[in-house]
């Protein structure tokens, strides 16, 4: 099954290389969209490979459901980005969040999660002469600051206890359907290495009270790719596809004056998120969508309804 959702996935990653010139060369050039034409708010998953313009912000809170076996995880992700220089943006991350547990004592507050700080510098930019897409490098560090050990409720766990570092390669393309309408593909390639986190007692780790040790979280591959059709000016139809591969990860320590010892199985994930977009002016807009996981190697089945709003400055 994996092995299909991967090759689900080259095959739109092949796509994404190919259409725009081919697309592109074919048909009359009369009765093309204009780029001014288009407003966006940018898909669910995967993140935009153009910089910010020098001296603006950009702010995108999220606020989405994951919910998975009796469980619901609420979570608030928002987007906070400024200019630099036009093609240097930084911003922070901030999550915060609440566990409904089916089977536990859930979160006693809504709490923090851990805080990202994102370096996105733009390499290239898209150019409809050449068709030159916007290629960025980004990194992400997660620092931890949400709660992971020493849980009196299992429900207040919403951090990971460690660093951890997410180098991306991002892409951006747009092209012109048949039909004239712009076409705009997304494509991120991922790589996140965790640190090892100090755990005591009960944690997000599944260690029980009494227990003293380290976690060491696997480190992971993801790919994410995007597609968004132009239905009008306002309106915009959007699809992620993605896949991840993450690594073991190992606990180990004391418990009861005695060795200690667990190592998770790897998973693969892969996802959906169908979305719409709407924007009321080419600089403000909202989204609408639901990211859908099916079972798969070491991941339980998980839908995730999500709305977020795109406001540029």
């Amino acid at each position: 099954m994996i092995l299909r959702y991967f090759g689900f996935l080259l095959s739109a990653l092949l796509g994404w290389l190919l259409a725009s010139p081919l697309l592109a060369e074919e048909g009359p050039q009369i009765g093309r969209q204009s780029l001014e034409d288009a407003w966006w708010t940018g898909p669910v998953i995967t993140m935009s490979a153009a910089s910010m313009p020098k001296g603006h912000s950009y702010f995108e809170p999220y606020l989405y459901s994951v919910r998975s076996g009796g469980n619901d995880h609420i979570r608030s992700r928002t987007y906070m980005l400024y200019g630099v220089t036009d093609r240097l943006t930084a911003g922070l991350i901030p999550v915060f969040g609440y566990n409904r547990l089916g089977d536990g004592e859930s979160s006693s507050s809504l709490r923090m999660g851990d805080l990202s700080l994102i370096l996105r510098y733009q390499l290239t930019k898209y150019s409809s002469q050449t068709y030159m897409p916007d290629t960025s490098l980004a990194l992400e560090w997660s620092m931890p600051t949400g709660r992971h050990d020493r849980l009196k409720r299992l429900g207040d766990g919403l951090g990971a206890g460690t660093n951890m570092l997410t180098a991306r390669v991002l892409a951006q393309e747009i092209f012109w359907a048949p039909n004239g309408r712009i076409i705009r593909a997304r494509l991120g390639l991922s790589r996140t290495f965790a640190g090892n986190a100090d755990v005591e007692n009960a944690s997000v780790y599944g260690t029980p009270d009494g227990f003293i040790g380290r976690a060491s979280p696997g480190s992971s591959f993801t790919i994410d790719n995007s597609w968004e059709y132009s239905l009008t000016r306002n309106w915009v139809l959007a699809v992620d596809l993605s896949y991840s591969h993450t690594a073991r990860t190992k606990v180990k320590g004391i418990l009861e004056a005695m060795n200690y010892e667990t190592l998770s199985g790897t998973a693969d994930t892969f996802a959906i998120a169908p979305a719409v977009e709407y924007s009321w002016s080419a600089t403000k807009g909202i989204l609408a969508g639901v990211r859908i996981i099916p079972k798969s190697h070491g991941t339980p089945a998980s839908i995730t309804p999500v709305v977020a709003l795109s406001l540029f400055y």
